[in-house]
């Protein structure tokens, strides 16, 4: 039998706590038999959320650390590390720096998840700076997208450091044999974005162990069959909320137009399963983890908002990334890079 995977989980962070936190926590554990949860926060609170059945005989692979604090949204994550180092969001990461647990899953400010890690944690060899890497679902299936958030302006290295990490993802968590990527671009002409994204470009020509299929447009986002597209943190931000809000508004038309039109009506009920599926592929909770690819350690952000089904998906990323040991796979197929000496 494999040794439990054990997840550190911040569970004081995001808009709900741990009133969403903690049967996600549960239903996790149920699933998966062989992993174990340190669950950090506020003990009185969290116990309170936890049910007296039927789930009693999940509670030994369930450790609660009381915390003295919580890291609210307003926080500077400078006043953060100062000030709040005995926070549940601090002292998941701390968990994790010191090998108590094989990842960590936080709802938390991702600057000061970020800052924390990057505290603690050492890169991977060669890597100057993490990316927020998530999986975004596109009309082909999903697209792996980055960065996120953590680096608002890149350089030509970054990207296509950020190439490199995601497209060996691709290969050792999604299967994907020779992933394609793109760089995310005003046009696909040659000639046109940023001189950083210019000498990005030629970075990637020249690196054949790399798929590159040149720049995207963000109106070709969601439908270009392509598996990793490199921006920055800005820029992906701003894309990634975009993307979520389209996905909004498609479900909230197409239920007006069905209640508003009576064969519709009729109609969606013999394609209920269909419908529901459509909604399923593109509701951000079936997606909600976001890994920081590039750290020695599995560090997965959820979105703040997300509810108890979401968070149940950024634990089960982190658990995958854990069983696959996506760490100690990257670092060999990093070492054929000059900055990785």
């Amino acid at each position: 039998m494999s040794a439990p995977t054990r997840i550190a989980v911040d569970a004081m962070g995001g808009d709900y706590g741990p009133q969403i936190i903690v049967p996600a926590v549960l239903d996790s554990l149920l699933k998966d038999s062989q992993l174990r949860i340190l669950l950090f926060g506020d003990k009185q609170n969290i116990e309170k959320s936890l049910p007296e059945s039927p789930v009693r005989c999940l509670y030994d692979r369930l450790d609660i650390i009381n915390c003295m604090c919580a890291v609210e949204s307003s926080d500077n994550p400078i006043d953060v590390i100062r000030n709040k180092q005995d926070s549940s969001l601090c002292q998941s990461i701390m968990a994790l720096s010191q090998g108590d647990a094989d990842a960590c899953v936080s709802a938390g400010s991702t600057g000061a998840l970020l800052m924390q890690s990057m505290r603690l944690i050492e890169t991977l060899p060669g890597v100057k700076r993490p990316a927020i890497c998530a999986s975004v679902p596109t009309y082909h299936g999903n697209v792996s997208l980055l960065d996120l958030g953590a680096n608002i302006k890149c350089d030509a290295n970054n990207f296509h450091q950020f190439g490199v990490l995601a497209s060996m993802k691709c290969n050792l968590v999604d299967g994907i044999e020779n992933p394609s990527i793109k760089l995310l671009n005003i046009g696909e002409e040659a000639n046109k974005g940023t001189k950083e994204l210019k000498a990005a470009a030629e970075l990637f020509n020249e690196d054949k162990n790399l798929n590159y299929q040149g720049f995207i447009e963000g109106n070709n986002l969601l439908t270009d069959p392509v598996d990793v597209i490199i921006c920055d943190g800005f820029t992906g931000n701003v894309a990634l909320k975009t993307a979520e809000g389209v996905a909004r508004l498609a479900m909230g038309i197409g239920a007006d137009i069905v209640r508003e039109n009576l064969s519709l009506r009729l109609l969606s009920k013999l394609f209920t399963k269909s419908l529901s599926e459509i909604k399923s592929r593109l509701s951000p909770t079936q997606h909600n983890g976001a890994i920081f690819l590039g750290l020695n350690r599995i560090v997965v952000k959820s979105h703040g908002s997300a509810r108890k089904g979401g968070f149940e998906n950024a634990i089960g990323k982190a658990n995958l990334y854990a069983k696959r040991n996506i760490i100690n796979l990257l670092q060999p197929k990093l070492a054929k890079y000059s900055w990785m000496r």
